[in-house]
């Protein structure tokens, strides 16, 4: 690159004269009617910059000149900029010009292969083009945001190692991304993509740390080579049933597949209300286009309650695993390599949950979800005052009893407690443990009993049956109500 000469305020005096004559000169001759001096870098905020740490060069920007009102050269130029300054502490001093002589700056391999550079400077707005911007950055910890201006990236961040931080981002301008993250071995998580560039090969290469989650749009379907190899894991979240997936798309032999890469359909129920059937004919164990070389391996219901109740969630299939809990939480192993999962859940209005299922390439799964074909509430019955009547409280297929509380509920003006754990001696008819048993009373008022069961079940368990029985005496002759609910803890 030629490296330009800037002017320094504060030259001694014997070379102010000579100083002066060169800006003359300068706008004279380029610039008749305007006085600008050709060796005036800023920062994206409009203060000067140190060019004596830059090298730069300036040539002509397809990019700017295809704009409308490029009337001056100026307009026409971009500025190629290198740091050639001393890192200090694992920074550059001062910051990144974003124009040198009113014109915008491109920044291709303006830190390559400076391996002492730890922190990132921030890159300014108007940038286009990041080409081996930190290639060969050994020792750089985090990517700076990328500026919405930008429109390639290829290996932008190659062979930076010891990078965990990428860029929360990719902008939407960016078309190229060819080995971006290559060799990145330390980094876990990826960027968002806003909209996945047309060129992606190699985008992933040799990140043997990186577990991706992503969704595959049509645009991957011939540009995926080498977009992935050797990459941790990766899984594939499939929203639309035309999608093509990556393997598909690579030639065979021509790439080492990533590590653990899983093929999953995703879908959004949305809004599901009480006294309804919502059914999913899903994806597990089947290839879902003729030609794609993986099958789905996951699949992910997401639905939301209109309304707070219990809700039924049937699963039928063949060797499933399901897991069932709120999105935003830990979801809950309810069944192992199975064919039927059939549970009942007191569900809360407005909170998103998951289905998650699990399966092989000879799995299959059908799921409903419903408030009908649960047990409706026992109709009133007529009891005898004096008598007393045994409430049996079951689980079914419960795998974690830490979250939910059960209700014995009933009008305590038509009922007396005789025991709240049968089985107990003397009874217990006051909130707390109940001894020798896995149930804690936790209160007791005017509409019932709730407690909780402490019964530990082993992983990839579920329990099914009796976990307590209530007693209870009729005070009054007649028809009275009694059923059991459950809430989440």
């Amino acid at each position: 690159m030629k490296r330009q000469l800037r002017i320094v305020t504060g030259l001694i005096a014997m070379l102010s004269i000579l100083v002066g004559l060169t800006v003359v000169a300068y706008a004279t001759e380029k610039h008749p009617n305007q006085v600008k001096s050709n060796d005036i870098g800023l920062d994206e905020e409009g203060n000067p910059v140190d060019l004596d740490l830059w090298e730069y060069s300036f040539e002509a920007s397809p990019q700017l000149l295809s704009l409308e009102g490029a009337e001056d050269e100026s307009d026409e130029k971009i500025a190629n900029v290198r740091y050639v300054g001393p890192i200090i502490d694992g920074r550059i001093l001062g910051n990144a010009p974003a124009t040198i002589q009113s014109s915008a700056t491109n920044y291709d391999s303006a830190f390559q292969n400076m391996t002492s550079l730890i922190y990132p400077p921030e890159i300014p707005e108007g940038v286009i083009s990041m080409n081996h911007t930190f290639n060969g950055c050994s020792n750089l910890v985090a990517a700076p945001e990328i500026p919405s201006t930008v429109t390639s990236m290829n290996f932008c961040f190659a062979n930076c190692t010891s990078m965990v931080t990428p860029p929360p981002s990719i902008p939407e301008g960016v078309y190229t991304v060819y080995g971006t993250f290559a060799n990145c071995s330390s980094m876990t998580t990826a960027p968002q993509f806003v909209s996945w560039p047309g060129m992606v090969q190699n985008l992933f290469i040799q990140c043997t740390s990186l577990n991706l989650d992503m969704t595959v749009q049509p645009t991957l379907s011939y540009t995926t080579s080498g977009m992935f190899d050797n990459v941790l894991s990766v899984r594939f979240l499939r929203t639309d049933t035309t999608l093509v997936d990556y393997a598909a798309s690579t030639p065979a032999g021509g790439y080492d597949a990533p590590q653990n890469w899983i093929m999953v359909q995703h879908e959004e129920l949305g809004n599901i209300a009480l006294g309804q059937t919502y059914s999913y004919t899903g994806y597990l164990g089947t290839k879902p286009l003729d030609y794609m070389t993986e099958y789905v391996k996951e699949e992910w219901i997401d639905f939301t309650p209109t309304q707070s109740g219990e809700y039924r969630i049937l699963l039928n299939g063949s060797d499933m695993t399901a897991y069932f809990g709120e999105k935003a939480g830990t979801l809950s192993c309810l069944s192992y390599h199975s064919s039927v999962l059939d549970i009942t859940r007191a569900l809360t209005a407005g909170i998103t949950y998951r289905v998650k299922i699990e399966g092989s390439e000879n799995s299959s799964s059908s799921l409903q979800i419903s408030s009908e074909g649960t047990t409706p509430p026992a109709p009133p019955q007529e009891y005898i005052a004096g008598e007393e009547y045994s409430f049996a409280v079951k689980a079914e297929n419960v795998t974690n009893f830490s979250n939910i509380v059960y209700k014995l509920e009933f009008d305590n003006t038509k009922f007396d407690i005789v025991n709240l754990c049968a089985g107990m001696y003397p009874a217990k008819t006051t909130t707390g443990t109940c001894s020798g048993q896995y149930i804690t009373i936790q209160s007791i008022d005017s509409t019932g009993v709730t407690f909780k069961c402490t019964r530990t079940v082993p992983a990839g368990k579920a329990y099914t049956g009796v976990i307590n029985v209530i007693k209870l005496k009729a005070k009054t002759t007649g028809e009275a109500e009694v059923k059991v609910t459950t809430t989440n803890a």
